[in-house]
């Protein structure tokens, strides 16, 4: 069956609008900090996809896909304030961090404000599954971040629990937009249980490539600091199957980049994960996680009340895998 784009029911336009509206909102004492935040715009990937499934599923309330998109995308970018202060870190898309301008302990507030007005709208919505399918994705974000912090600078993790912590930290968002949309949408449980295994493949697959960015782009193709994941002390899929290749030789060239955290250092790591094969082994992976979505999404569409919109959602894959440099697809050119 040939499936076409079609015009979804809300634009990333209005959902824009309306994260604004909700942050522009705020008491005086926090707005200053919170129009900081609106100035860091992302791909804002997770509401186009609430916004797909939405559509794809049925013919949804444009206002309640609006704010419950918007109300996601509020709990993501609060998780990536409390990233700054643990992380330490001093930029985020080009930006100063909160925590680096006004400390931690104002960032750390201002990232739970935000979440405290995403539940707020959220109630406005008057509807207890979306509620309960959010909060039960902010807990498990949580989950993942502890985690995460247990395990720095373990070269040691096992690919087993890497996964494990980005199922819960970055899975479990994918998980709720795609879930929530088919919800919004009218969609049944089976049809619900679908989309939401969609989205934590989905969301694995864009970590790991997230992992493959870090080590494999330059800073001004990045458009940010590279790297960062082995200066904050995180594992990442690239460095544990390395570490499966050579524990000695991995350990000796982080350790000489956490110590110098020069050029120099990070070529030469960068080297290794490619004579270990150990990038051509973590974009493998993304693939198959890749693939498992577009198996789930099939899967999907005989429930579908608008299959057009699949296509949409199948471009998103594309876009996330085409973000890796060809020479690490194995493309030429």
């Amino acid at each position: 069956m040939e499936i076409t784009k079609a015009r979804c029911s809300v634009t990333l336009d209005e959902v824009e609008a309306a994260l604004r509206d909700i942050l522009f909102g705020s008491d005086q004492l926090v707005l200053d900090y919170v129009r900081e935040v609106a100035q860091g715009v992302g791909k804002r990937l997770r509401p186009q996809l609430l916004i797909s499934f939405a559509d794809l599923l049925g013919n949804p309330d444009p206002r309640t896909v609006m704010n419950t998109a918007a109300c996601c995308e509020l709990l993501h970018t609060a998780s990536l304030i409390h990233d700054d202060v643990i992380d330490e870190a001093e930029t985020r898309r080009g930006l100063a961090t909160l925590s680096s301008r006004y400390g931690n302990e104002i960032a750390v507030i201002t990232g739970d404000y935000i979440l405290a007005l995403a539940f707020q709208r959220l109630t406005r919505i008057r509807d207890f599954t979306v509620l309960e399918l959010t909060m039960a994705a902010s807990k498990q974000l949580g989950l993942g971040v502890i985690e995460e912090v247990r395990y720095r600078n373990r070269l040691d993790l096992p690919e087993e629990r890497y996964f494990e912590i980005i199922r819960y930290k970055t899975g479990a968002l994918f998980a709720l937009v795609c879930e929530g949309g088919a919800y919004l949408g009218g969609a049944d449980e089976a049809a619900m249980a679908l989309a939401r295994e969609f989205g934590m493949s989905f969301g694995l697959g864009f970590q790991v490539v997230d992992d493959l960015l870090d080590v494999t782009l330059t800073q001004d193709k990045a458009g940010k600091p590279t790297f960062k994941d082995l200066q904050e002390g995180r594992i990442t899929l690239p460095i544990i199957h390395a570490v499966s290749v050579d524990a000695e030789k991995t350990g000796e060239l982080v350790a000489a980049f956490q110590r110098e955290r020069s050029d120099d250092t990070a070529a030469r790591v960068r080297e290794w994960l490619v004579e270990s094969g150990s990038l051509k082994y973590a974009m493998g992976k993304a693939e198959e996680l890749f693939a498992q979505a577009g198996v789930e999404l099939e899967r999907l569409m005989p429930m579908c009340g608008r299959p057009q919109f699949a296509a949409g959602i199948s471009d998103s894959i594309a876009q996330v895998t085409g973000s890796v440099p060809k020479w690490v697809r194995g493309k030429r050119g």
